[in-house]
């Protein structure tokens, strides 16, 4: 540029639209890698932080179980109970603290009978002789209060029998026998102690009953339900936990369900759970789940059991190890993940998959005789990838006693 005294052009310098755009490109690359990398490291610490708050969540309940058995002068369990995403039912989001009953067993007199005479290799039923048991308590009563679950053993003259959620109906008094699984091949019924059964004869011979109910666990008191860290989910599909905590999923049209499979659907009465009686294909609308608890709901090719809980209980005896049947599970692993992965659908079993893996993972381990409990990384390469969650190396750090950063 020409000045206007002297005469002298002066050129200033500046950027050409090529180089500018260069820059600018150069820019963004950088600052995506330093976010991802930030995103990254929040992540990590995310899972890390959700890991470390469970294990304390786990190692709380073991110290209360025995804090409270010896205030109380008796054994009370203590445990946590998963709460499961409504949405992905195989996602655990959050979990309350919840403790066994302390009441006495419920004992009381029965009778025995033969409830369908003219029906061969019918076994021989069971009918309640009177209206209470030994703390005037009816079987209604029983149920009600929730001391007739799925699980809970009754002991008949020294043999140990298990109540089914799949034969046992307390909500039907009427019309329906109420039925127990024995320990061993064959099913023997319950009777409830209406005027009409009562009715049914007195062959056979008198005897008493105990109900067993230790491991009947309750929400302990002002023990709300907690979250987990925003982002964060237990993922049971690849947890080694029970096979029946991997059969829980979210209802669709033209499925097939197996035995034993569970759906969550949000009803009018709210949160209902449907176990599957009767296995096959659902229909082509949800099924309506609102009615009485363990009345039937057929769906298509499917027929669902009503149920207002589906309780994945790990409970704590007073000595700090696990009770009921997980004992013999032997070693619990839960997989803590970052929604961002389990939300997209990522199987970290499949090779090809590693790469898309944008968040962390963390392995929580229980061991069910002595209760410890530990936290370690995921083992997420190429060797754990044989699709078998049991045989899988994803637990090998677990396995090994390698502790998480």
């Amino acid at each position: 540029m020409r000045t206007a005294n002297s005469g002298i052009t002066v050129k200033r310098g500046g950027f050409t639209l090529i180089e500018l755009l260069v820059s600018i490109s150069i820019l963004i690359v950088l600052t995506t890698l330093a976010v991802g990398t930030f995103r990254l490291g929040i992540g990590n610490e995310r899972v890390s932080a959700a890991s470390r708050m469970l294990q304390a969540k786990f190692e709380g309940a073991r110290s209360r179980a025995y804090g409270k058995s010896q205030i109380e002068g008796r054994p009370v369990p203590v445990g946590i109970r998963f709460v499961l995403d409504e949405t992905t039912p195989n996602l655990v989001t959050g979990f309350q603290y919840i403790q066994g009953t302390i009441d006495d067993n419920p004992r009381g007199k029965l009778r025995f009978v033969d409830l369908t005479p003219t029906v061969a290799g019918t076994v021989q039923g069971i009918q309640y002789r009177g209206a209470y048991d030994n703390d005037s308590r009816s079987w209604v009563d029983l149920a009600n209060s929730g001391l007739l679950q799925a699980g809970v053993k009754i002991i008949i003259d020294d043999v140990r029998y298990t109540i089914s959620s799949e034969r046992f109906l307390p909500s039907v008094y009427n019309n329906e026998t109420l039925k127990l699984v024995e320990n061993v091949p064959g099913v023997t019924r319950l009777a409830d102690p209406t005027p009409a059964n009562q009715n049914l004869g007195n062959t056979g011979q008198g005897g008493t009953y105990e109900l067993d109910v230790s491991t009947i666990a309750f929400p302990m008191p002002g023990e709300d339900i907690q979250s987990f860290p925003p982002g964060t989910v237990i993922d049971l599909a690849n947890s080694k936990v029970p096979d029946s905590w991997k059969r829980i999923f979210a209802w669709s049209s033209g499925n097939n369900y197996l035995l034993g499979d569970w759906i969550i659907v949000q009803t009018s009465n709210g949160l209902r759970f449907g176990n599957a009686i009767a296995a096959g294909i659902s229909g082509g609308t949800l099924p309506d789940l609102s009615g009485a608890f363990l009345s039937a709901v057929p769906d298509g090719g499917v027929t669902w059991r009503i149920h207002g809980s589906l309780n994945l209980d790990i409970m704590f005896s007073p000595q700090g190890g696990l009770l009921g049947p997980l004992v013999a599970e032997g070693v619990f692993h839960f997989l803590l993940a970052e929604r961002i992965d389990t939300d997209a659908g990522i199987d970290i079993r499949v090779p090809a998959n590693l790469d898309k893996i944008r968040g962390s993972y963390r392995v929580i381990t229980i061991y069910t005789r002595s209760g410890n409990i530990n936290v370690s990384e995921a083992n997420l390469n190429d060797d754990n990838l044989n699709g078998n969650i049991e045989d899988s190396e994803l637990f090998r750090f677990a396995i090994e006693g390698t502790s998480a950063k």
